[in-house]
């Protein structure tokens, strides 16, 4: 029980409630193992990534607002499972998704490679930024068919 409190029990206040979109009266802090509370002291360049076929929805939003980044992405991979594979489950059409891990890692080489998310200085210029990048044909630039 004492590692179980320590490593995975996190405090939450009498005004603890949730919704479909937000989690409120949380101490992110709570837990050394929570990502929300760790992601306040991190504030090299972030990219936050949510699964459309898993439940990382308002976990990926929680943690992005969360961040103390001043780069920081919000992108939401349009299909993919919680371990990134095509939920096909989730499919209206065999194939609807596409190629989710290929769309994946193009779209986070296309974040690493923005040089216009960069300024001269090395510091951000496009930052705190959200976006939904789908696979409709393959897409991964975060543009149509992809919606941001």
């Amino acid at each position: 029980v004492r590692n179980y409190l320590l490593e995975q029990a996190i405090r939450v206040s009498d005004h603890f409630s949730y919704g479909a979109d937000s989690i409120t009266g949380v101490d992110w802090a709570s837990s050394y193992s929570s990502t929300p509370g760790n992601v306040t002291q991190i504030r090299v360049p972030t990219l936050v990534l949510g699964m459309t076929g898993g439940y990382e929805f308002l976990a990926a939003e929680t943690i992005y607002h969360q961040s103390a980044a001043k780069d920081k992405r919000l992108a939401f991979i349009e299909g993919a499972s919680h371990m990134y594979d095509t939920c096909t489950a989730c499919e209206s059409s065999p194939g609807q998704y596409g190629n989710t891990i290929k769309t994946l890692h193009d779209y986070v080489d296309q974040w690493l490679s923005d040089k216009a998310r960069l300024g001269k200085t090395g510091t951000a210029a496009g930052a705190g930024t959200a976006a939904r990048t789908g696979t409709g044909a393959g897409a991964a630039s975060g543009t149509a068919p992809a919606r941001q």
